[in-house]
């Protein structure tokens, strides 16, 4: 079992080497992440800053009320076994400040892929491992005959190429909707989540990191506060519970 989980770590972790270097490169000359966009028929539009990207995509929000284009992301669903499903507050962060939100969620690096970026986000975001599996089969296998003490076990459920969720921007507290290109997992986990204290990008203002707080809630608790339109979470959290409930 650990010589098979630590072979899929390996695998992705080289992935995740190869692009990274790149992306360092990048930030040292200012220009930050770099990120493709995509019209809703998935066609390349064009790869640009993240910075520029995003200032965009808030922009033609506003004026239109929707997003012209979409940007690759991973979103994760973390379940405990017993317990429940895993809520993470934001930092003040310049979208959904302070709100209750998925575990981790990421943006997709120009040349990078899903899984190296979801292996990533996790360490960055919530400090931990994530071991996923190639199938059903293979997903509650792992979970059958494993602690999840150490490391998350993750399967992809869905990809949605046009997925739009409203935001709040942190400086005007108005709502805007955001379009992505969402590749999303869901698993289950028993270890502790931790946050990083610093991050090297210049999202947040109060030197907190990705975020600063984690509840576990029973999933049809969490579902029936989410249905309410409580304004302390975020609205893509209240999708994703909603439609996919079942794996949680």
């Amino acid at each position: 079992m650990t010589n098979k989980i630590e072979l899929q770590r390996t695998e992705l972790l080289d992935k995740w080497q190869k692009h990274r270097p790149n992306t360092n490169i990048l930030s040292d000359n200012g220009l930050g992440e770099i990120l493709d966009t995509y019209d809703q028929d998935g066609n390349l539009l064009k790869t640009i800053s993240k910075k520029e990207i995003l200032a965009e995509q808030k922009r033609v929000a506003f004026e239109t009320g929707d997003s012209s284009f979409a940007v690759p992301v991973v979103y994760l669903l973390l379940s405990h076994p017993e317990n429940g499903v895993y809520v993470v507050q934001r930092a003040n962060k310049s979208e959904n400040p302070y709100l209750w939100c998925k575990p981790v969620g990421g943006h997709i690096g120009s040349g990078d892929d899903p899984d190296s970026t979801l292996l990533r986000e996790g360490k960055e975001e919530i400090k931990t491992d994530i071991v996923l599996a190639k199938s059903i089969g293979e997903y509650f296998d792992l979970i059958s005959q494993d602690s999840l003490i150490e490391h998350a076990i993750v399967r992809k459920i869905d990809f949605q190429p046009w997925f739009g969720t409203y935001r709040v921007d942190r400086d005007t507290r108005k709502n805007w909707m955001k379009r992505t290109r969402a590749h999303i997992y869901a698993g289950v986990y028993r270890g502790s989540i931790g946050f990083t204290n610093a991050t090297n990008t210049k999202d947040f203002v109060d030197g907190l990191g990705e975020a600063v707080g984690v509840k576990i809630y029973d999933k049809n608790d969490l579902q029936r506060i989410l249905s309410s339109g409580d304004p302390n979470f975020t609205h893509d959290l209240g999708i994703l519970v909603r439609d996919y409930h079942a794996f949680l």
